[in-house]
């Protein structure tokens, strides 16, 4: 009787071994977008620019984006059609405008894409 005890003992205590590892081999499920991608709401391009724009007599937005508003408002409507993206469930794209703008800084100055 003892032994069948100790049996039914050592067989509850590798069961329960083996569903515990195997619970804990399931790997949690990760987004694809990184906390920085998601919090890009706070502030953007899109807030940098309209803040650019706000000082238009400084020269703050030519310095920028190298071009005056007006040329730069009629490229993000020549481009808009062009490279647009669709708003998914997972993710808001990030603007033409913004896009735009980066793409000039970068051209303009020759920085490092991560500096930008």
């Amino acid at each position: 009787m003892a032994n069948n005890l100790q049996i039914a003992s050592a067989a509850y205590i590798v069961m329960h071994l083996l569903t515990k590892k195997k619970q804990s081999s399931i790997k949690k499920r990760r987004w694809w977008t990184t906390q920085i991608f998601r919090s890009r709401q706070i502030y953007n391009g899109t807030s940098m620019i309209r803040d650019l724009n706000f000082h238009t007599d400084s020269g703050q937005f030519e310095n920028f984006a190298r071009m005056s508003q007006e040329d730069f408002e009629h490229l993000v409507s020549l481009l808009t059609p062009i490279i647009a993206k669709q708003t998914t469930h997972f993710r808001e794209p990030i603007p033409v405008n913004e896009r735009l703008a980066v793409t000039l800084r970068f051209l303009a100055t020759g920085e490092s894409y991560t500096s930008l």
